[in-house]
């Protein structure tokens, strides 16, 4: 396969500035965002005078911000070898945080286990002084762990989704050794469902949490190996554990007539049938025949179509996805219609049960100067439902999970 001119560029930067890291730069697909030579955290270049001063006598000129990226600022276009290459700073601008900076596993907790505030503090900020953290950052995080007022600073108020998101983990582990309970985190960062464990009469309970405001969703990759019920509300929740995308379409049209109606316009359930329909017809002809069938109305609402970009956007649109030969826009109508026609079934609760008995959901607030933790447990909840949030120009980027929407009285 021929490398692509980003690629190029980066072979040709590499070469020229021996100093850089070439494990922080990266070629970025075009698929959702412009296509562009992304400059990370680490990659030798610190200030965004050093990021432009790479770029000298190559004509560079400003990207609209947001065309690479929603979380940073500082991008453009430079000429090279006659063509055009787009260039991203990949590093958060002073007042914005970057994700995931303040997980367990990037302040070296991943396997930590400790009964012990001081220990656990000391070992907290040892790892965010390990990232070069600056110091008013380090005393506002320390401030969320409870032992002190929490220093309500423009920070926190700009960045306090992601600071729940990230530094939650620990905030809510601390709480626990705060109240005499044993922790150990993971030893992996990426475990489907336990952020950490809590020591209760001699048996690890997993910890699982989420951010109050923004999402109780569960992943059900957690349940992949696990044993499904020959049903079709089985075979779909064991299709979405297993990221099969074919199976998740058949089983859900199986149960759903909104998803059925969907597999006859397209002629069948794999990706390859999804291909060949959007290979054949057009944005518009689809749309057009969601549009106009009542069964995908649901409270007033056609539900499933995507959101148009304003004209000005230099985004890549759904629109334009499609016309590349992209399933995304459709797959994205498919999981929207599959969660709103599907996702409340009797069968989804009663699968899950089993497997999710024994978890402790911890939800995190801070709110008005105080960090609030409110305990929820998978066999005090009465039903599951599913839920879906994801892009059209990403469909699979965040896989459908189940959340909580009843208490047992």
């Amino acid at each position: 396969m021929a490398k692509t001119i980003e690629t190029q560029f980066i072979s040709y930067l590499l070469k020229k500035h021996p100093e850089l890291n070439k494990k922080k730069i990266k070629n970025r697909s075009a698929k959702e965002r412009r296509r562009h030579v992304r400059f990370s955290r680490g990659c030798g270049v610190e200030t965004e005078e050093d990021f432009l001063a790479l770029f000298n006598s190559m004509n560079y000129s400003p990207a609209p911000i947001g065309g690479f990226s929603k979380s940073y600022e500082i991008g453009g276009y430079v000429k090279w070898n006659d063509t055009q290459v787009g260039v991203l700073y990949g590093i958060a601008p002073e007042g914005k945080s970057e994700r995931k900076r303040w997980a367990p596993g990037a302040l070296g907790l991943n396997g930590y286990e400790t009964d012990s505030k001081v220990e656990f503090k000391n070992k907290v900020i040892k790892g965010l002084n390990d990232i070069n953290e600056n110091d008013e950052t380090i005393r506002l995080l320390i401030s969320l762990l409870g032992d002190a007022p929490i220093l309500e600073t423009q920070f926190l108020k700009d960045n306090r989704t992601k600071i729940v998101s990230d530094f939650g983990e620990i905030m809510s582990a601390y709480k626990h050794v705060s109240d005499g309970y044993r922790i150990r985190f993971s030893k992996k960062s990426n475990e489907a469902v336990n952020d950490y464990y809590i020591l209760i009469n001699n048996a690890w309970t997993p910890v699982s949490v989420k951010d109050a405001k923004t999402s109780n969703k569960v992943v059900l990759s957690a349940l992949e190996g696990c044993f499904f019920p020959a049903t079709a509300a089985g075979k779909f929740l064991k299709a979405v554990s297993e990221h099969d995308k074919d199976n998740f379409f058949k089983y859900a049209a199986e149960v759903s007539p909104q998803i059925k109606i969907l597999a006859n316009i397209i002629g069948g359930t794999t990706q390859n049938d999804i291909q060949n329909y959007v290979n054949s017809h057009s944005y518009n002809d689809f749309y057009n025949q969601i549009k106009s069938n009542s069964s995908f109305i649901l409270k007033k609402k056609v539900l499933g179509i995507p959101r148009e970009e304003p004209e000005n956007s230099d985004n890549v649109t759904p629109r334009e996805h499609w016309a590349r030969g992209f399933l995304d826009p459709f797959n994205f109508t498919l999981n929207t219609l599959t969660r709103a026609f599907f996702g409340r079934i009797d069968g989804i609760t009663s699968i899950v049960f089993e497997y999710l008995r024994g978890i402790v959901f911890i939800m995190v607030e801070i709110k008005n100067g105080v960090s609030t933790f409110t305990e929820q447990r998978a066999e005090h909840v009465n039903r599951w439902t599913l839920e879906y949030h994801s892009r059209a120009t990403a469909a699979w980027g965040n896989w459908m999970g189940i959340k909580p929407v009843e208490e047992k009285k």
